[in-house]
């Protein structure tokens, strides 16, 4: 009592007063006698992954700088988290890092070598081993420690080799160095890893390119079997010493002579003669040929390298393959072809060849001497036979061009003798198509017409031979000319009349014209005048209900209200409608709604008329309709002056008018 609780008073407002009733201030667990932090952070429950050492600092704030408390800080602390209950000395941690070194440290002098394979587990602080510090890697540092860097059981003072082991002390060449670390062991200034191919070879001497060609480290006088290095023995090599920094194989040295073929896509060659057969490169048709034989008259009859017994395919190289060549070895350096070897068999045709065309007759007879002509045909008997012949009718037409080939003889073809040029004459049976329209003479109405067109139904529609375009003046041949025609391409096998054709349009009425009257209005609606007069076009004006039927001469009804114009007191009056009592109540003509203003005819007009739909057959006047309302007085007005007395009470039935009877 007598207290109130705050920051100052109770730390963790937990309502007991610190220093008396509160046993953990900061209330995180730990008691205040055992809290190094009493007064530390809130809000947190120290435990093994909180706090560490139970010290009631919390390890991840800056409350604790010594999670294990071991008197190392945490920023230098390799076991941060490590055993609790030790204090760190030159004794228990050597390299003073707070691992313990009996449990916890795996390495106690920190040089990167476990303690198992460090020689010196508690050498040398503050380096690290490596190849250069440490070169046996036994945690020894050489510098100042290991009296034997390359652990090869030679002391670093007497070793040839300090750095490498060479425990025998080899040393071919007897410098400084012993064989383990000498770069050259034999020292003729061609490294060991070049490589030397005699790494412990002669000694005395230098490589250069006079005593070592190929640069092997192999002395050539005495050492070297190869001195070029292309893979053939010297005593095999043709070109020794040669090219070297190639390889002798078939892609290389086709014939193993040793010396590097051409066109091998390298800039060194030395073989100008890859297989060896005598002939060069150069000329050789089969540089990379068989090999084991020379080229001679014998083995290469055309000298172009190419054994003849196996390789070569065209031993006289005419480029006829031997298969096919009838002269197979004869005169070397020409070349078959269209000129020199008319028939392709080999035989040159100015020397060797007496039947140039094969086709058994010799040239000195043929009439045909460079297409074959076996029965020596000759149709028009000039010197060329029908094989060679352009003309064989000699008409002057090609014969590609010619119908008639063999045709006529004793004739020229020109434009009068052969109008379409076929080469089949016009006068004669010969040509039945002179224009060659694909239209027979006998049909054609244009034998002699324009010629390079034929005739179809969409270039001569009627099929009469004349083409449509340009020469007929009548397309469906119905004597109609096209320039009037209104059916120029139409039915066909007919002949216009008027009773076929009741406007001479040339159309037929039947079944092509719609309009056979041509007045503008088709057959379909021109109902009663469908052939009609003609020379006129139904307009508002000529044909006012535009019923095809000419007003002035054909039609008597011209509005076609039922009501004969004659009659019709509105003869061009409204369309659409029929006069009926209903809609023309007096009959003449004139529609009741719109057009007609005195619909009972009996000269009052509707609006002023009592009697609007009244007898009919009278007119109104004093005599009939005294107060003139349009009702006749002797059988629809009941008070003929209209005075509001009846007539049957009016003592002056047709008295004045324009008053009112009142009592």
């Amino acid at each position: 009592m007598n207290w109130t609780s705050t920051p100052a008073t109770d730390y963790d407002g937990d309502g007991c007063r610190d220093g008396t009733e509160d046993l953990d201030t900061d209330n995180d667990g730990i008691n205040d006698v055992d809290d190094d932090c009493n007064f530390g952070e809130l809000n947190w429950v120290s435990s093994t992954s909180t706090d560490w050492d139970s010290d009631g600092c919390k390890d991840d704030s800056i409350e604790d700088d010594d999670n294990d408390n071991d008197g190392i800080p945490n920023s230098s602390d390799e076991c941060p988290t490590g055993i609790i209950g030790w204090t760190p000395t030159p004794l228990n941690d050597y390299d003073s890092d707070g691992c313990r070194d009996v449990d916890e440290d795996l390495d106690d002098d920190n040089d990167s070598v476990d303690d198992d394979d460090d020689g010196c587990a508690t050498g040398d602080l503050n380096w690290t081993s490596d190849e250069t510090t440490d070169i046996d890697g036994d945690g020894c540092r050489d510098s100042t420690e290991d009296s034997d860097d390359d652990n090869d059981s030679i002391g670093d003072g007497n070793d040839n080799c300090p750095n490498v082991a060479n425990t025998n002390q080899a040393n071919h060449d007897f410098d400084s160095e012993g064989d383990a670390c000498d770069d050259d062991d034999d020292n003729d200034g061609v490294d060991d890893d070049v490589p030397d191919n005699c790494v412990r070879g002669a000694l005395g001497w230098t490589s250069s390119s006079l005593n070592d060609h190929d640069g092997d480290g192999c002395r050539d006088s005495d050492e070297d079997s190869d001195d070029d290095g292309d893979g053939i023995s010297d005593t095999s090599d043709d070109c020794t010493p040669g090219e070297i920094g190639w390889i002798s194989n078939a892609g290389t040295d086709h014939d193993s002579d040793g010396c590097l073929d051409q066109n091998t896509g390298t800039a060194l060659e030395e073989d100008d003669d890859d297989d060896d057969d005598g002939i060069l490169d150069g000329s050789d048709q089969c540089p990379k040929g068989d090999l084991g034989w020379t080229s001679n008259s014998i083995t290469d009859y055309d000298g172009d390298g190419c054994r003849d017994a196996g390789e070569d395919p065209d031993d006289d190289g005419d480029s006829v393959g031997d298969s096919s060549d009838d002269c197979p070895q004869s005169t070397v350096g020409w070349i078959s072809n269209s000129t020199t070897d008319n028939d392709g068999d080999g035989c040159e045709d100015g020397s060797a060849d007496l039947d140039d065309d094969n086709d058994g007759i010799l040239d000195v007879n043929d009439n045909c001497q460079f297409v074959p002509n076996a029965n020596q045909a000759n149709y028009d008997g000039d010197s060329e036979g029908d094989a060679c012949d352009n003309d064989d009718d000699n008409d002057g037409i090609n014969d590609p061009f010619d119908v008639c080939v063999r045709g006529e003889m004793g004739w020229t073809s020109t434009p009068f003798t052969d109008h379409d040029s076929d080469g089949c004459q016009d006068s004669t049976n010969e040509d039945t198509d002179d224009d060659n329209d694909d239209v027979l003479d006998l049909e054609d109405d244009c034998q002699l017409g324009t010629v390079g067109w034929i005739s179809t139904p969409a270039t001569d529609y009627d099929g009469d031979g004349c083409q449509d375009s340009g020469e007929d003046l009548d397309d469906d041949n119905d004597t109609v000319p096209d320039v009037i025609d209104r059916c120029p391409i139409g039915e066909m096998g007919w002949t216009p009349t008027p009773a076929n054709d009741y406007d001479s349009d040339g159309c037929r009425d039947a079944t092509e014209d719609l309009d056979d009257d041509n007045d503008g209005i088709i057959d379909s609606i021109d109902v009663n005048c469908q052939k009609g007069d003609l020379n006129w076009i139904s307009t508002p004006a000529t044909d006012h209900d535009s019923d095809g039927c000419r007003d002035a001469g054909e039609d008597l009804d011209d509005d076609n209200d039922t009501k004969a114009d004659v009659s019709d007191d509105c003869r061009l009056g409204e369309l659409g409608w029929i006069s009926t009592p209903a809609t023309d109540y007096d009959g003449d003509g004139c529609r009741d709604d719109t057009e007609d203003n005195d619909d009972d005819n009996d000269t009052v007009l509707d609006p002023l008329d009592q009697c609007r739909l009244g007898n009919l057959g009278w007119i109104s006047n004093l005599t009939t309709d005294w107060d003139s309302d349009g009702c006749n007085d002797n059988s629809e007005d009941d008070d003929d002056d209209n005075d509001g007395l009846g007539d049957s009470l009016d003592q002056c039935p047709k008295g004045d008018i324009g008053w009112g009877s009142s009592g």
